[in-house]
């Protein structure tokens, strides 16, 4: 059975969609867990303001340089090295002692998912068609979208059971299984 142009550039929407409700899942999962995590070790409001904001001070500060590195590099190596960034970020904060740790990790994840609009909107406008590139990134965004509220109901079920730590810790092990599938089999260039 062959695999019609058409399929190929859903497939590649797919890993594309599927990246950007990763990311979404990771960075909105800090923010249902915020008061338990602030519980835990023990920090101020205003430290708590830090730690959230932080991600958002290194995400705006990224966008422009990862943007330039997708263009230098491509989508496959960058996109694959942002994902497994975030989502050794992601471990960082299940793992981190105290605040100074979560701090850095957050803006390591902010510096890692700032390149995921650019690099997916490299790769719609090197796979999808003039006409459809609107549709792929409404899948773009509908990834997003779904990764906002799946962080929303999963963080909320499982801090319970298995506390803070153990969810963020979780939440990394897709991306990075994500990493090596993309990159095995994603290219740049649609003839390849």
């Amino acid at each position: 059975m062959s695999t019609t142009p058409t399929t190929i550039r859903y497939r590649t929407l797919t890993w594309l969609t599927l990246a950007a409700a990763l990311a979404y899942l990771c960075r909105n999962a800090v923010s249902v867990a915020e008061s338990t995590i602030r519980a835990d070790i023990g920090f101020s409001l205003a430290q708590s303001g830090w730690f959230m904001g932080a991600f958002f001070w290194s995400y705006s500060l990224f966008q422009v340089p990862s943007g330039w590195l997708v263009q230098q590099w491509g989508t496959r190596i960058t996109l694959s090295i942002f994902a497994f960034v975030w989502s050794l970020a992601t471990f960082g904060i299940g793992v981190a002692p105290g605040f100074g740790l979560l701090i850095v990790a957050q803006l390591v994840m902010g510096c890692a998912q700032a390149g995921i609009f650019p690099a997916s909107v490299n790769s719609i406008g090197h796979w999808i068609p003039l006409g459809r590139r609107s549709l792929g990134c409404g899948f773009l965004a509908a990834g997003m979208q779904v990764g906002a509220v799946l962080a929303s109901v999963l963080t909320g079920l499982l801090l319970e059971p298995f506390g803070w730590r153990w969810v963020f810790i979780g939440f990394a092990v897709p991306g990075v299984l994500w990493t090596f599938g993309f990159y095995l089999r994603f290219r740049d260039d649609p003839r390849k």
